[in-house]
């Protein structure tokens, strides 16, 4: 079986039925459903990772989708399994250009005077501050234990063996308490409608 064709479900209908599930607010079905996912989502981050980002990992790549997945899964609309694999490759490959913009942002400074680069204008930086006050709220919302993997994770960058030194367990245990944070932060940030 290549990698292209790895399945997220049993079956068809299993990945149905997890999306079924999710939609409906179970997070344990989203967690599953993004968890299967995974391994994928690894190779396609491997495959378009350049040999020169040793700055990137294709885990911490392919985390990164999964937490903007989580945070943004009420816009998806697919149905079935393909359709959720190619919004998840989007997501992945829309996160690595990021990377790549700010990358080459930080070697190339503007001037005062040059148009931002990026196309930002005052809506879409109020936007962003609107979501960024947002995360703080459910950020503050979130226990300890989860707010602090996810500082020790994204804030400090730390590698999953750190992590589990500084809370004084596994590296296992660490990325099982960082997926738990990750899941209630998605439940958050996207209540189950009425």
């Amino acid at each position: 079986m290549t990698p292209l064709a790895l399945s997220i479900a049993e079956s068809p209908l299993d990945c149905a039925h997890l999306l079924t599930a999710a939609r409906a607010g179970s997070r344990e079905a989203l967690g599953q459903l993004l968890e299967n996912c995974r391994s994928y989502l690894l190779f396609v981050a491997r495959a378009h990772l350049d040999r020169e980002r040793a700055d990137v990992s294709a885990a911490d790549l392919v985390q990164d989708a999964l937490v903007l997945a989580i945070a943004g899964f009420g816009g998806f609309h697919g149905n079935d399994e393909p359709q959720l694999l190619a919004w998840l490759r989007r997501i992945l490959l829309n996160r690595l250009a990021n990377l790549s913009a700010r990358s080459a942002r930080r070697t190339v400074a503007l001037r005062p005077q040059d148009e931002p680069a990026d196309g930002t204008t005052p809506s879409w930086l109020a936007m962003i501050e609107e979501s960024a006050e947002t995360m703080r709220r459910a950020l503050d919302q979130l226990a300890a234990d989860y707010q602090r993997v996810l500082t020790l994770r994204y804030v400090d960058r730390m590698k999953w063996e750190e992590i589990g030194v500084r809370l004084d367990r596994s590296s296992d245990a660490a990325r099982m308490i960082h997926f738990r944070a990750l899941r209630e932060l998605g439940r958050l940030l996207n209540p189950p409608g009425p």
